[in-house]
């Protein structure tokens, strides 16, 4: 239902901030936790500490020795490769401490050293006040054991007692022992070492020999594997005829000579006809013979030349002196005629010469071919039994590898067997340790203090996120999107026994303590719901909580003094049918209320109660208004609250709780401003959320929250979110 009549300007607060930042968290909120809840944190502090100091007396005394071992290169296989030793590195290492902390080892030092008999070590006595073993059957006493379960108990203990761990990222790992003495974890530690490294001696030599024995077992199969592969291609080679010498066998040598032969035959053919082809050339072409290349070469031709030249220098010369006829010069020419036809004959001569000579290159050619035909043949019978004869020699030279690897492996271990491989040696002996393991008593109890705060720390902080109630003004804002308008403090009922019987409750106690800051927030709560200046000074103000016992209706009562006290005209109406809080504290009780006069408006004077300490006046609730249906949500009522805006000043309506009663959104949507009332520390924000959210979509205004029963010294000096700041400003301004 609408508000009737003209309402104050309220545009101030429409534009607020109504974001609900749930999750954020503040130092400010960490802070008024951690105050809050210092008791509890002391609490575990304390705990702590004790806790600590406990453990230290209650745990035994301990002394843990040191010892240094330092890893050494060694071969990682067998039958090595070319690469050799392998170095150390991380996942050997790893290994070796697995090796140190192994139950062969202790059970090494344990023999040794003869701890199934010591009563430290074959009982398995509790190493801390909080092993459980204490809640376990009761186990038989240690001499009642068997000798073997004493033995596997003192391995145990003794394993639990070391630690082994790589020095940085050196090969060098460090040993440490504890035991309840600084002798026996000097011996003990030292035992260690020295058991390891005899293990890692025993081992090698027990892998020396077996490898030893496999290897000669292997090398006289290998033997025979050689002899009987040797003797298997020998015989081949025989059979087949495929003898080799210089790397080769007789038919490839002769396939190679024929080839020879070919080629030189063919060079020397070739050669020859070039000679004969290049001489019928020059006679066929008419050209002069004895320029050919096989007349240049012959040296009686070069001769003849020489003389022939002569002869013509003599006839030159004559031919000069004399005439044609002359004898001398007759002579001369026919001199020079016989030279010629001796040079003809002479090249007679070299040409049949040359004929023969191709002829003979072309029968050597053609027998060197055959010859070359005839070794290919031969080759081509004999490559198959080559193959063969390649693969024979294959297997026999691999297993002559084989065998020439093992046997040097052989040798190796042979010698390895006599001078076992030194893995790792000890640098530094374990000494005597001279102060025990445990840690200082002041030590233990910072430790056990630090934790017992953090943990609480840490349970703080959770229940500060988990918490979803208001604890203060910034919570409002924070988790449900509203301001807050007042934070109303707490009143202890040892400040309300100087007042009268009757008014013993925080609405007398505002009145008789006009100073104090009860009475001062109600006066900042009076000018919260009236913000800036308004058309009119009459208002109506509805006053409601989420969920019973918030304290709504000493609010409301509270308000209503407030506003009396200030000079206005005010009247509170009890709208809270069911329960009718307000109605209980008038004395005589009324016999009429609010339904009367809803009913028939003439009778309110007679209805009105007229609060004896303000001038308030109260239309109160009785029994028979509960019968009366929607009452709250009549138009009659609607028409009762805009007679009593232009009646007084101010108007109080002390609704219902909304998520209880559906009457309270009625009743709100006739008010110009709602007023939400939560009690800190105990309301929900997810409740308050949605009865804001009902008030609104019903047509009501929710100016803001009451934030009630606050309490000072839980906000403390950091509330400065609070209208009022309560935990200082009360010592120098309130009274009360």
């Amino acid at each position: 239902m609408n508000r009737m009549g003209p309402a104050p300007d309220f545009a101030g607060l429409k534009s607020e901030e109504r974001e609900v930042t749930q999750n954020a968290v503040s130092f400010q909120d960490i802070l008024l936790s951690l105050r809050q809840w210092r008791l509890l944190i002391l609490a575990f502090v304390l705990f702590g500490a004790g806790a600590a100091v406990a453990m230290h007396f209650l745990s035994p005394v301990q002394y843990t020795a040191s010892s240094t071992v330092v890893l050494l290169a060694r071969p990682d296989r067998l039958v090595e490769s070319d690469q050799g030793a392998s170095p150390v590195d991380d996942a050997a290492i790893q290994s070796e401490i697995a090796i140190i902390k192994s139950a062969a080892v202790a059970g090494l030092v344990v023999d040794k050293q003869q701890l199934a008999s010591d009563p430290d070590w074959n009982g398995a006595p509790r190493r801390s006040p909080f092993d459980l073993s204490v809640f376990q059957p009761k186990a038989p006493a240690a001499e009642q054991r068997p000798a073997p379960e004493r033995r596997e108990i003192a391995v145990r203990t003794l394993n639990w007692a070391t630690a082994a761990r790589r020095v940085e990222t050196s090969y060098a790992i460090d040993v440490r022992v504890s035991a309840p003495t600084p002798a026996g974890a000097a011996s003990l530690t030292n035992g260690l070492v020295e058991a390891y490294l005899e293990w890692h001696r025993n081992v090698d030599g027990d892998r020396a020999r077996v490898a030893g024995d496999w290897l000669d077992t292997r090398l006289t199969d290998l033997r025979k594997e050689v002899e009987e592969k040797e003797n298997l291609l020998e015989v081949y080679r025989a059979d087949r005829g495929l003898i080799s010498a210089e790397g080769s066998t007789v038919s490839e040598q002769q396939l190679a000579s024929a080839q020879t032969a070919v080629s030189e035959a063919r060079s020397k053919f070739a050669e020859s006809t070039a000679k004969l082809k290049q001489i019928e050339d020059l006679r066929g072409s008419g050209g002069s013979v004895d320029t050919s290349a096989a007349a240049l070469d012959s040296q009686v031709i070069q001769m003849l030349r020489v003389q022939e030249a002569e002869l013509l220098r003599r006839i030159a010369q004559l031919k000069a002196t004399y005439f044609d006829t002359h004898p001398d010069v007759q002579k001369a020419e026919a001199e020079y005629q016989d030279t010629r036809a001796a040079i003809d004959a002479e090249l007679g001569r070299i040409l049949v010469s040359i004929r023969s000579e191709v002829a003979v290159a072309e029968n050597r050619l053609t027998s060197s071919n055959a010859a070359l035909a005839q070794a290919q043949r031969q080759l081509g019978v004999n490559n198959e039994g080559v193959v063969r004869l390649r693969e024979l020699e294959r297997d026999a030279a691999a297993s002559r590898k084989s065998y020439e690897e093992y046997r040097s492996q052989s040798r190796q271990t042979t010698d390895r067997e006599s001078l076992p491989a030194v893995v790792a040696r000890q640098v530094s002996p374990a000494t005597k340790p001279v102060t025990s393991d445990r840690p200082p008593v002041i030590l233990m109890v910072v430790f056990g203090a630090m934790c017992g705060l953090f943990f609480s720390f840490g349970l703080v902080f959770l229940r500060h996120l988990m918490d979803d109630k208001l604890h203060g003004a910034s919570d409002a804002t924070r988790k449900v999107g509203r301001r807050a308008l007042v934070s109303i403090p707490y009143l202890r009922a040892g400040g309300m026994r100087s007042l009268a019987p009757a008014e013993r409750h925080p609405a007398g106690y505002l009145v008789s303590k006009p100073m104090s800051a009860y009475a001062e927030t109600y006066r900042v709560l009076r000018k919260s719901v009236i913000p800036g200046e308004t058309a009119r000074r009459n208002i109506v103000v509805a006053v409601t909580s989420a969920l019973p016992d918030e304290g709504k209706t000493t609010a409301a009562w509270s308000l209503a003094r407030a506003a009396a006290l200030a000079g206005q005209r005010v009247i509170i109406v009890d709208c809270d049918l069911r329960r009718r809080s307000l109605s209980g504290y008038l004395r005589p009780k009324p016999e009429a209320g609010l339904s009367r006069v809803v009913a028939d408006p003439q009778t309110l004077p007679s209805v009105i109660v007229l609060d004896t300490e303000t001038s308030a006046s109260i239309i109160p609730s009785v029994a028979e208004d509960l019968a009366v249906d929607d009452l709250l949500g009549s138009e009659k009522m609607a028409q009762l609250v805009e007679s009593l805006r232009r009646s007084y000043d101010f108007v109080v309506l002390d609704c219902p709780p909304v998520l209880a009663v559906a009457d309270a959104i009625a009743a709100a949507a006739l008010a110009d401003s709602t007023v939400v009332v939560a009690r800190a520390d105990k309301t929900p924000a997810k409740a308050i959320r949605s009865a804001v959210s009902q008030l609104e979509s019903a047509g009501g205004f929710v100016v803001g929250l009451a934030l009630n029963c606050v309490q000072p010294k839980v906000v403390g000096r950091y509330s400065f979110d609070d209208s009022l700041y309560l935990q200082h400003a009360k010592n120098r301004y309130y009274v009360g």
